[in-house]
């Protein structure tokens, strides 16, 4: 198994929408403060991940209810496997 040791952007997680775009931006540059972190600083990045990660989903939330997004429930699911992930830790 490989264990990534940094996450680069790449415009294919582009969805189109410049407010969610710059969150996802965020998002990446979050998990990639993550996996560069010392043992030392890893508490305070997973927090700042973890703040992060509830607004922006809570946001994708209103969108996905708003639109009426087809996989919304799927992908709801898959927002709460990370949170729920990011508190056990």
């Amino acid at each position: 198994m490989t264990v990534a040791t940094r996450f680069d952007w790449d415009d294919r997680y582009l969805v189109g929408h410049q407010p969610m775009d710059d969150t996802h931006r965020e998002f990446g540059a979050l998990v990639d403060s993550m996996l560069r972190a010392d043992d030392v600083s890893l508490g305070s990045v997973l927090e700042a991940f973890a703040c992060h990660a509830e607004a922006h989903f809570a946001s994708e939330r209103r969108l996905m209810d708003q639109y009426a997004f087809p996989a919304r429930d799927c992908h709801v699911a898959e927002q709460q496997r990370v949170l729920d992930s990011v508190h056990e830790v």
